[in-house]
């Protein structure tokens, strides 16, 4: 690993940790966090469902719809 793949990983990692403290700041305390956290409790409660039921083909589409979304 060069100096450069370092100086690369370190660039990365700031600019995600400045992206999600900039969304956390914006949504502390605000309806909209409590709204997000509530759909990502749906989204992670019916994946498990899927996974836990052997349901593949509606977990392979949950999957690829959330991979359009990245």
């Amino acid at each position: 690993m060069s100096i450069l793949d370092v100086l690369s990983a370190l660039f990365e990692i700031g600019v995600l940790w400045l992206l999600f403290y900039q969304l956390y700041r914006n949504m502390k305390d605000s309806r909209a966090a409590a709204i997000l956290a509530g759909l990502l409790a749906v989204i992670l409660l019916v994946v498990c469902i899927f996974n836990l039921t052997g349901a593949k083909v509606l977990s392979e589409i949950i999957k690829w719809v959330f991979s359009y979304g990245t």
